[in-house]
């Protein structure tokens, strides 16, 4: 196999997405950026057959099930065993107000915010190394531990529903008509404010929904003035049928380490 030639022409395909990205793709939807992209590499099948032959032949990387730096598999099992471990009673009637199942939710997410900060599952949010996981980590951690009360209260759930105008992450229903819907958003996350101020009553108006919870995990400190903008955001942006929660994630030094003199 010629890598010199792949990589000649890898340097090409590179130097034309490059100028598309500088130019058109600043302006052309997604749809057609991708058109793009695909135009690239069909128009020389030679040189797609030698890539895939290159990646065939590539050594194969072992993926750390029991690291899971991507947050994909341990989530399921640690969340059936904290539920077992802290049960939480919920109660909702057959005919539900959308008021009721709002407070059932929100008293799920204060749950978690305290499974969160005390009770150490936290670290499922990093690896090994302490690297932060994306954050579909933290979301698909939520659903696991969300889903599990739900099942047991027969409520549905309903993750990354999608009403036209983009995924919400979750939505509860209690019934036809009561709906509140929950976004999950780290601090690593440079849109948080536009989460809350643009993203969430998009979805909820797309959803027909009239309550939300906007449930924001600290995985990194962040300066107090961006929180403070963020908070400011929150008190005057005048929706009162979105709830904040804010959850610490950031791991805490254990009770002996903390003891120990400096």
């Amino acid at each position: 196999m010629d890598i010199d030639w792949i990589c000649k022409h890898n340097q090409q395909l590179r130097g034309y997405l490059n100028s598309v990205i500088e130019g058109s793709f600043k302006k052309i939807s997604v749809k057609e950026q991708k058109g793009h992209i695909r135009s690239a590499i069909v128009s020389d099948p030679k040189f797609l057959q030698k890539v895939l032959q290159a990646y065939k032949s590539a050594p194969i990387e072992f993926y750390d099930f029991d690291d899971d730096p991507k947050g994909e598999f341990i989530w399921y099992k640690t969340a059936k065993k904290f539920v077992e471990e802290h049960p939480l009673e919920l109660k909702l009637k057959s005919s539900p107000s959308l008021d009721e199942v709002f407070a059932l939710v929100e008293k799920m997410c204060e749950h978690f915010k305290v499974l969160i900060e005390d009770n150490q599952l936290c670290k499922l949010l990093y690896d090994k190394n302490g690297k932060r996981k994306h954050e579909s980590a933290a979301q698909l951690l939520f659903f696991g531990i969300a889903n599990s009360y739900c099942t047991a209260n027969n409520i549905d759930i309903t993750p990354e529903a999608d009403a036209g105008r983009g995924p919400v992450d979750f939505k509860f229903s209690g019934g036809a008509h009561n709906k509140v819907l929950v976004e999950v958003k780290l601090t690593s996350n440079p849109n948080l404010s536009k989460g809350y101020k643009n993203q969430l009553p998009i979805y909820l108006k797309a959803e027909k929904s009239l309550k939300g919870v906007y449930l924001v995990i600290h995985n990194m400190e962040i300066s107090d003035q961006r929180w403070q903008n963020f908070i400011n955001l929150t008190n005057q942006s005048g929706l009162k049928n979105l709830k904040m929660i804010d959850v610490n994630a950031i791991p805490k030094d254990s009770a002996s380490k903390s003891d120990e003199p400096d």
